[in-house]
């Protein structure tokens, strides 16, 4: 569980801290009760959604329940089970991503695809990724049978025909990324839990993403524990 992002993105780092994903409610306390010492504002997960319930549900038992205190997260926690497990607890949880709301579906074919074969019950922010990712072999298949039939199709002309996508954006279902550059996409859409349901909050135009170049950070983290 991390309490900050990094220098440059506006949020000063109070503290961060390691928890495990199996550990139950009550490993949260401390954390909780740091937040509240601190005086902090802003606090994110980085782990699967259930941890940010867990979280949610820690501090509204100690009282943290401030209106402007910012709970953020990322695509694991756009997932329903996150508002059925979470239920009030989790009202007001922000949650961006890289692909359009499913409640958008009507507009992008695309994402109305991925709802219908996978079914909406079943679909979550990993998925669409997963989904995404199957999208763009299939457009780089259909390139090199394009250009060399279908015997140019090999393990090394897909590699290589993949190293020449540079707007690559899944039919509209994702922010453009480059994937010959290997970037990560700026694009993104901010939701919120409203009434227990996801909500785009920005930016506010159905069917677009925030694409600001400022979106995307670099950071360096040492991953590796002495």
């Amino acid at each position: 569980m991390t309490q900050m992002q990094s220098a440059g993105s506006g949020i000063e780092e109070d503290f961060e801290a390691l928890i495990s994903a199996s550990a139950p409610q009550s490993a949260y306390a401390p954390l909780v009760q740091q937040l509240k010492q601190n005086s902090s504002n802003y606090a994110q997960s980085g782990g699967v959604f259930g941890t940010t319930v867990l979280l949610r549900k820690e501090a509204k038992l100690q009282g943290l329940n401030d209106p402007e205190f910012v709970w953020d997260c990322t695509l694991q926690c756009y997932d329903q089970g996150l508002i059925e497990q979470g239920g009030a607890d989790v009202e007001g949880q922000f949650v961006s991503t890289l692909f359009l709301p499913f409640e958008e579906a009507s507009a992008n074919e695309s994402l109305a695809n991925y709802l219908k074969y996978t079914g909406k019950n079943k679909a979550d922010g990993f998925g669409i990724q997963a989904y995404a990712s199957g999208l763009l072999v299939s457009q780089a298949v259909e390139q090199i049978v394009q250009a060399d039939g279908v015997n140019g199709v090999t393990r090394k002309a897909l590699f290589e025909q993949l190293a020449t996508i540079n707007d690559f954006d899944a039919g509209g279902m994702i922010g453009t990324t480059d994937i010959a550059a290997r970037e990560t996409s700026s694009c993104y859409v901010l939701t919120q839990v409203k009434d227990g349901e996801f909500v785009r909050v920005a930016p506010t135009k159905k069917g677009t993403f925030d694409c600001k170049p400022r979106n995307r950070l670099e950071i360096e983290l040492d991953l590796i524990e002495e």
